[in-house]
């Protein structure tokens, strides 16, 4: 993983929607990635999570 990372904090509510993670604020996004696979996987009966 080579990937900026996330906060252990923010770990619970990077799924939600407009959530932008304080390390990637200044990379730019809206904030709709996350929330938007999560979605798609949950109506396929799947699950995603973040560790």
């Amino acid at each position: 993983d080579d990937g900026i990372g996330v906060l252990k904090e923010e770990l619970q509510s990077i799924f939600g929607v407009f959530v932008v993670s304080s390390k990637t604020r200044t990379v730019g996004g809206r904030g709709v990635g996350l929330a938007l696979c999560k979605k798609v996987i949950e109506l396929h009966a799947g699950k995603i999570w973040a560790e």
